[in-house]
């Protein structure tokens, strides 16, 4: 092959930016002598390794060496497990990828060592002979054919070749296991499509199958659209297994695949950079916002909450460093996440607000947090439970937030996790949290949404479960101004048996606790002790402040909760977790019959909690819930039907329902959204209380298959 320049990558346990460069001949013995597949194996290899941490690398190498047997296997792993769920015998092929780096990267003190070279082909024998098997179609259509595939296109760089025999049977195993990146349902779409083709990939090149490969390259491609199913979506989300929102985890898991092809393919004539433009702007308007810190939001990990470590992003710190070289215009953004994600700045929060109205998601980010909700309706997908993970995320997408100022709020908390208490959600107090089938149910709420500016919005989701014995019913509203968020629900009626909760929020306890009561006076609270009341003004715990305006009845208890992995993913340990967690929750009592709350959750912002509160006017009704920020000049409503809202000096009337955004300046701007996305459109009409006549708009709503729920504006 070819002779290539590249950079091997930082030496992280030396003084840590060390990067050194090394001119070398990438295969002593060339199998190819077409150029196509010299430059994908070349790229492969400098993708691969351009980030290897040598030292690591051999540190491990030296550890997998005194753990192998000499038939190929390891002692320590079970080739006879079947597992869903952490297989096992993925092992051995992790082994193998880390031991061929070595091998293959120049200063490596294994670099082209024979003994390495030896050992490594008796893994290759090895897992060809064991040949293990899971009832996971995961592990064999993607799983094993892509790790093996990528360890097989490094070892053809090596100063020694694989003898070719070798190399050909585990090939033809990888072409006869898989049925392809065309095959119909969930396996055929999305992440698992452009995985499985990515394998493909991987084989074909090594086989100069140049018909297939390009097949491979058609199929790994087709998904970066904007897709009606699944995929990547005209308002930056991303849904799997059916319209379920998986920005992380499976969207994860394209953008990884995504940047590794495009830097395989880059300098060929395969390349694609028509997909280059969609990819970026579902990474900076989709994937990215959900960070805060090195964690990612828990809302869009779907049933990867239940593994430990979850949320936790700092890996994607190559993957963004990867961004940056493709989209050269934004480097010193870029240059901003990965600071973030390596805990070395604070990172650069622009405000903004997005609803994702294809997921029934809101984010809501400003430089001091960021705060978001996530929903279900008729049109999406409950969060899942499947191969026996996310076994307690019922309740998970009925209005479920989390507020977040460095990110590691909610980090590995779910295995302590009171499941009935989910923040955000108005729900029964159970002990039992409902299992409905594998794979995402449909959601049942007919009137879920938001409206944004940009910046602002509201959101709101009428509760009607009536599904293994909840029967709750509830109309809920989120307005997210600027650094005030409202929390408010009306109508909230059930006949379960428990006490119906709305949980402010359940988080990682952090600092002192602090309660006043409507009088401004401090009460205490203990710890580990539950404490009632209906006399409080605020609650104050790790910086933000959670302000209820009317006399409510609430709940408060803050420290050890206990639990176990192994309780929300059947795959995990059952050694006992502890941790200590802040709860907070309204207490509906028994069988309510048209309750309602509302409170502020207000994040730290320089301005004094009375000069924030007084900025706020709210009404909270069956037929509107509104609010009006006077600092802001901002009017928010969820109309449920046709009404006229008067509050803040203001008018509003609209002759359907819908959600409405008033930003008052020099003009009055209108934003406008249909949560039912069925209407065609609404007639809006807005004065000044003083005024006399009313200025009126018809706004048609757009009824593209994309675009139904996304927000309208106009200018009056």
């Amino acid at each position: 092959m070819k002779n290539a320049v590249w950079t091997v990558g930082r030496q992280k346990l030396l003084v840590g930016l060390a990067i050194f460069m090394a001119n070398f001949t990438l295969c002593a013995a060339d199998r190819t002598q077409n150029p196509i597949y010299e430059e994908i194996i070349d790229n492969i290899l400098e993708q691969e390794s351009r980030y290897v941490d040598v030292r690591k690398i051999e540190t491990s190498t030296t550890s997998f060496l005194k753990l192998l047997k000499d038939d190929g296997s390891f002692r320590d792993i079970d080739y006879a497990s079947k597992s869903q769920t952490k297989w096992q015998p993925l092992v051995h092929l992790d082994r193998l990828r880390t031991m061929s780096l070595a091998y293959v990267v120049p200063g490596s003190s294994f670099y082209g060592q024979r003994g390495l070279h030896q050992s490594i082909v008796q893994m290759l024998n090895c897992w060809y002979e064991r040949n293990p098997k899971s009832t996971n179609w995961y592990y064999h259509e993607i799983g094993w054919p892509q790790r093996l595939g990528v360890s097989l296109c490094l070892l053809r760089c090596g100063k020694e070749n694989v003898p070719i025999e070798v190399e050909r049977r585990l090939l033809r195993r990888m072409q006869d296991i898989s049925k392809g990146p065309q095959q119909k349902g969930s396996q055929g779409t999305g992440a698992n499509k452009m995985d499985i083709a990515l394998q493909w990939v991987y084989r074909t090149v090594l086989q100069e199958d140049s018909v297939q490969l390009r097949f491979a390259i058609d199929q790994f491609f087709y998904p970066i659209q904007y897709n009606d199913g699944q995929g990547i979506q005209r308002d930056y989300s991303y849904l799997q297994h059916g319209p379920q929102l998986y920005t992380g985890g499976y969207g994860e898991s394209v953008s990884k695949a995504f940047l590794k092809m495009a830097y395989y393919l880059k300098g060929t004539a395969f390349e694609r950079p028509d997909k280059n433009a969609i990819f970026t702007a579902f990474i900076r308007n989709g994937f990215l916002p959900t960070l805060r810190g090195k964690y990612m939001l828990y809302n869009v990990l779907g049933r990867g909450v239940s593994r430990p470590h979850a949320c936790l992003s700092e890996k994607m710190a190559d993957g963004v460093r990867a961004m940056a070289a493709l989209d050269t215009l934004r480097k010193n953004e870029y240059a901003g996440v990965i600071s973030q994600l390596e805990g070395r700045a604070t990172g650069d929060y622009q405000p903004l607000h997005r609803h994702f109205w294809r997921a029934d998601y809101s984010l809501h980010r400003r430089p001091r947090f960021t705060m978001d909700v996530r929903m279900a309706s008729t049109r999406t997908y409950r969060c899942e439970n499947g191969n026996g993970e996310n076994l307690k995320g019922y309740f998970m997408t009925d209005g479920g937030t989390a507020i977040v100022r460095r990110g590691d709020e909610y980090y590995d908390i779910f295995p302590v996790w009171d499941w009935s208490h989910i923040p955000g959600t108005t729900t029964p107090a159970l002990l039992d949290i409902p299992q409905p089938k594998q794979w995402g149910n449909s959601g049942k709420s007919k009137f879920c949404g938001g409206v944004s500016d940009g910046f602002n919005g509201v959101s709101t989701y009428s509760l009607d479960d009536m599904d293994y014995g909840v029967n709750t019913f509830a109309k809920k509203s989120w307005f997210f101004f600027g650094d005030e968020i409202v929390c408010m629900g009306a109508v909230i009626n059930s006949s379960n048996e428990n006490e119906i909760h709305t949980t402010v929020n359940q988080c990682l306890k952090r600092g002192n606790v602090q309660l006043k009561n409507r009088r401004g006076r401090n009460k205490r609270v203990y710890p580990n002790n539950l404490f009632l009341t209906d006399d409080a003004q605020s609650v104050t715990h790790d910086g933000i402040t959670y302000w209820f305006p009317n006399k409510t009845s609430i709940g408060l208890r803050y420290g050890m909760q206990q639990g176990s992995w192994c309780e929300i993913s059947t795959a995990e340990k059952n050694t006992p977790v502890g941790k200590d967690v802040f709860k907070l929750w309204i207490n509906h009592g028994k069988r309510p019959v048209d309750s309602k709350y509302e409170y502020y959750v207000l994040p730290p912002s320089g301005v004094s909690l009375s000069k924030r509160v007084s900025a706020l006017t709210t009404l909270n009704t069956e037929t509107v819930q509104a609010v009006w920020h006077q600092k802001l000049q901002l009017l928010g409503a969820t109309f449920y039907r046709p009404a006229t809202l008067e509050l803040g000096g203001h008018v509003l009337k609209v002759n359907g329902p819908c959600l409405v955004l008033v930003r008052l300046g020099q003009k009055v701007e209108v934003f406008v959204a249909d949560p039912t996305c069925r209407e065609n459109g609404v007639e809006i009409s807005y004065r000044k209380s003083e005024d006399e006549n009313f200025r009126t708009y018809k706004c048609i709503f757009q009824r593209d298959s994309q675009m139904t729920g996304a927000t309208a504006s106009f200018t009056l």
